[in-house]
């Protein structure tokens, strides 16, 4: 099956340009929690509704080399994020780089594992839905949940 690839009108400058990729790629799928950036205290900027599931993503902007973003997230996301993952949410990152032609994305779970602040955490670079759509379908509790619809 051939993939196709969405390419990104402009280069990602900001967050805001990633707020502008999920919109242009998720549409009706994407609940936004954060209609601006900073609008809200430790809650992520939006949820992807997919698959009968919810998928809580903080969109962040950052430098990213060698496929690490050494990246920072505030307590009070930090804290929400632990407050998820306690009870089985799986919580997600997006991140864009000015540098980069795709989107990377990790979870919250492999941000703690790298030690939270200051650490450089392996991302995963998607450049497009389907490659969303792919990365968060592997998680354990997406098989989980669809194995047992089939």
């Amino acid at each position: 099956e051939k993939r196709k690839y969405s390419r990104m009108s402009a280069k990602i400058k900001c967050e805001r340009d990633v707020r502008k990729w999920v919109t242009k790629e998720f549409g009706d799928q994407v609940l936004w929690v954060e209609h601006a950036s900073g609008g809200s205290v430790g809650f992520p900027d939006c949820v992807l509704l997919m698959d009968q599931m919810c998928w809580p993503m903080e969109l962040k902007y950052g430098n990213i080399k060698n496929g690490y973003w050494s990246g920072w997230l505030r307590s009070a996301q930090r804290m929400v994020g632990k407050q998820f993952l306690k009870h089985g949410v799986k919580m997600h990152i997006l991140v864009g780089s000015e540098f980069e032609k795709v989107l990377w994305l990790c979870s919250f779970e492999k941000y703690f594992q790298a030690g939270e602040d200051d650490k450089e955490v392996k991302m995963e670079p998607v450049s497009c839905r389907l490659d969303v759509v792919s990365a968060l379908s592997k998680l354990p509790a997406a098989k989980k949940l669809c194995d047992g619809l089939s």
